[in-house]
Order: C-alpha cells, then sequence, then structure tokens
C-alpha cells in the first residue's frame, strides 16, 4: 500500500459509519465511479480503486472485498526454468445499482455485478451476476430474484428496528419474543 492510500485508509476509518463513508469515498474519488446513497462498511481502501465503479444505491458490508487484481504473478517469476517475465494481472469490477454485498464477500476481477442484486454473506462471485437476481455460495450462483424476495420481506410479520446502533428496550424484548416464538413454533 502506498502512502496516498495508507493516508486515505486512515481518514476512511474516522469517517462516523457505513453512510459518512460512502459519502467520503465518493466526494474524494476514490473509485473510477461512485454513485449517490452508497454505504461502504469496509474501512479499507482496495488497491487500484480507480478500476473498481459502483452504482447508485449499493450498501457494501463490512469486510466485503473487492479484488481487481492477481499477484500469482510473483511465484512464477520466481521458478528458475521461466525465461518470461509475467506482469501482475488486473481486471476492474463494475457494481451496478440496487445492490446488496453482503459480509464477508469477495467480488473478483473482470465481474460485473448487475442491478437488483443481492449478494449473500461469505459468497465468492468470480463469473457477471444477472440483474434481479439473489447470489450465494463458493462460488455465487443465482438462488432468486428480488422481486419475489422484496414481495415476501414486505409482508413478513416481525419486529423491526429504527437504529441498529441504539436499539431501545422495547425493540430488544420484541426481537426475543418473535425469536422464542419462532423456536417453539419448530420444536412442535
Amino acid at each position: 500500500m502506498n502512502a496516498k492510500t495508507l493516508l486515505q485508509t486512515f481518514i476512511l476509518c474516522c469517517q462516523g459509519g457505513a453512510i459518512k463513508r460512502g459519502e467520503w469515498v465518493r466526494k474524494h474519488n476514490i473509485f473510477a465511479e461512485c454513485g449517490e446513497n452508497v454505504r461502504y462498511q469496509i474501512r479499507r481502501i482496495p488497491l487500484c480503486p480507480k478500476l473498481i465503479k459502483i452504482g447508485n444505491n449499493v450498501n457494501i458490508s463490512s469486510r466485503a472485498s473487492l479484488v481487481v487484481h492477481d499477484a500469482t504473478h510473483l511465484i512464477y517469476n520466481c521458478l528458475p526454468e521461466k525465461t518470461k517475465h509475467l506482469d501482475e494481472y488486473a481486471n476492474p469490477i463494475e457494481i451496478g445499482d440496487n445492490v446488496f454485498i453482503g459480509v464477508g464477500v469477495y467480488i473478483m476481477g473482470g465481474v460485473r455485478v448487475g442491478s437488483n442484486v443481492i449478494i449473500g454473506a461469505g459468497a465468492v462471485v468470480t463469473k457477471d451476476l444477472e440483474d434481479g437476481g439473489i447470489y450465494a455460495g463458493i462460488p455465487a450462483k443465482r438462488i432468486g430474484n428480488t422481486e419475489d424476495f422484496w414481495k415476501k420481506r414486505e409482508n413478513m410479520d416481525c419486529p423491526s428496528i429504527k437504529n441498529n446502533q441504539n436499539l431501545t428496550e422495547e425493540e430488544i424484548q420484541a426481537c426475543w419474543e418473535y425469536y422464542y416464538q419462532n423456536k417453539a413454533k419448530k420444536i412442535k
């Protein structure tokens, strides 16, 4: 990491919350493109950020990684029988609009994430993801569509919270009651 990126990462970490970090990376042109309403929960700037485009209304959860480069050339170049020198491989990433990237997701270079996409926690994205899909797994595979998900979510009868940083006692109690009610249903 060079000194500029190190300083930017330090300043990024000082931003209070995902919304402010998203505003900061957008304002300072960290990425090739960064749309409106980006929530950037990551506390570091990836290598080669100018090879990454982020659309509007995107949430990038904590511990997600946007990997645009491959360092395998380092091993290859040390092999005594190899006469050709390999440079580092790099390939951009493009993220569409209305995308949720879950905790610990890896998105590899050369990938386009379509619009209206949800990527489940821990997924490894090695190929393009089509618009309107829900993806999970290693490697990430389509497991559903966002239209069905939103309809189901709108009709869920479950407790909600207003601010995950400041839960009220009522919200905590409602969540625990809901949790135990659902456990009792599964036991029957």
